[in-house]
């Protein structure tokens, strides 16, 4: 639910590239027409979108660059492009290849098991010049970064312990215990063994059933175990998994909770101006490096380039206006 909450405005955005600056490009206009082409057209854009945002799972996420030349295109001509933004997953890195000294990244180490490898594992180095890294909460030269769902581990651990020790409790306590009687002093061996039988069999299989004799007793005991109490406790776990990411509107309405409508939308802008700055990183990283090599391959070095920008994400502004007008 978290994920969703977060990942779902992103992608539901409006994101576009603005021309440069006509003053300092002259031919703006075509410069932005020619990236937007490679960036909707040449890649699936909503599964690269995607792929991107699977940095708030891990931390980062990774991408390499795989160009190709087109010719004679009808409108833009011969140009450079994209034959793909290729997602490299986040289980398979497994070293970063810092400049000791700018601690800029030069190279990712990527542990490779498949058909080209001929069923053995191989390590492949990927060059930083041909690599999108998209990283949430980086400090210093650390490209893993910091995922937002370690804050909320321990109540996820917690939970999960929880949920399973309802299971068992329902489980145990559906049909009840057996408690057999044995006679002292009037039975035998055998009769012992067969009465420990009938009472294995009533548990385990549905159709079980007891037939005993006269002198021999059997009850069935029920437990006091409540699944609501341990309900209660999953459902504040679930709470501080909220609070974790500020997503406190979620809350409202849910297990009896309440709340004004004025509360849930205070809250709910909070948030989604907080998940603003994830499009940020993405856009930031396709306007620093992307945009910028692709624009000097087909125009040569420029003032300016065009930039990405997404907006939409929490557009209280364009609600104001309407009804202002």
């Amino acid at each position: 639910m978290l994920m969703n909450a977060v990942m779902n405005p992103i992608k539901a955005g409006c994101w576009e590239f603005e021309a440069a600056d006509e003053t300092e490009v002259p031919d703006a206009e075509a410069h932005k027409a020619l990236i937007e082409y490679i960036a909707k057209e040449q890649i699936d854009w909503e599964t690269h979108l995607h792929e991107a945002l699977t940095m708030l799972i891990f931390g980062f996420s990774l991408f390499e660059i795989v160009n190709n030349v087109v010719f004679d295109h009808p409108k833009f001509g011969t140009f450079n492009g994209l034959k793909g933004l290729a997602f490299r997953s986040q289980k398979t890195i497994q070293r970063w290849i810092v400049d000791s000294g700018s601690g800029d990244l030069k190279s990712v180490e990527q542990w490779v098991l498949g058909d080209l490898s001929l069923g053995k594992s191989t390590i492949m180095t990927m060059l930083a010049d041909f690599l999108l890294v998209f990283t949430t909460q980086k400090e210093g030269d650390n490209y893993e970064g910091i995922s937002p769902l370690r804050s909320m581990y321990g109540a996820w651990f917690r939970k999960n312990l929880y949920l399973k020790i309802m299971g068992i409790g329902i489980e145990k306590n559906a049909i009840g215990i057996p408690l057999g009687t044995i006679p002292a002093g009037k039975h035998t061996k055998q009769q012992e063994e067969a009465f420990e039988a009938v009472l294995q069999n009533f548990t385990d299989h549905e159709s079980g059933y007891l037939t005993v004799p006269e002198g021999w007793k059997v009850e069935i005991l029920n437990n006091t175990f409540d699944p609501t109490k341990v309900k209660e406790i999953v459902v504040m776990e679930n709470a501080e998994m909220i609070n974790s990411m500020v997503a406190n509107f979620l809350a409202l309405g849910m297990n009896g909770a309440s709340g004004a409508f004025a509360l849930g939308t205070d809250l709910s802008d909070v948030f989604l101006s907080g998940i603003q700055i994830y499009a940020n990183i993405i856009a930031g990283v396709w306007n620093r490096k992307l945009i910028p090599t692709f624009g000097k391959l087909n125009f040569g070095e420029q003032m300016a380039y065009p930039k990405l920008k997404v907006s939409g994400i929490n557009d209280t502004a364009g609600n104001a206006l309407s009804e202002v007008i």
